[in-house]
């Protein structure tokens, strides 16, 4: 077992070194690789200052590492970058929301974007 940081992931992403995107791909096939829930901020902080990825893009290229990955909540995970593709939310309010949706956790914020899609999106069932 062993844990994979930010740059693993980004270069398996990108696929865009000759030496290290395979040595990433090589890395993430060969064990069982953990991923650790707050190293996907930094990735999507990456993916869009620098490389200018859009939301949707981002959040599909995180979720074709999932199946590669070890990740604590992997359905929590995957329903928060499913909503920050679709809203204008920071990702840390996508896990709130889903948190929300999934458990019914209650959210105190004073965000009024998170507070409307707390209201109106539907909770997911599990069943």
């Amino acid at each position: 077992m062993k844990y994979v940081d930010t740059n693993i992931l980004l270069r398996f992403i990108l696929k865009d070194h000759p030496v290290l995107s395979p040595m990433a791909r090589d890395i993430l096939k060969s064990d069982e690789c953990h991923l650790l829930p707050e190293v996907i901020p930094e990735i999507i902080y990456v993916l869009r200052s620098v490389y200018k990825y859009q939301r949707e893009d981002i959040a599909q290229a995180i979720q074709r590492l999932l199946p590669l990955v070890v990740v604590k909540e992997q359905l929590l995970t995957s329903l928060a970058l499913t909503y920050f593709a679709q809203f204008n939310l920071d990702y840390v309010d996508c896990i709130l929301l889903a948190r929300n949706k999934l458990y019914g956790r209650e959210v105190a914020t004073l965000d009024k974007e998170l507070e409307k899609k707390l209201a109106t999106v539907p909770p997911v069932s599990l069943y």
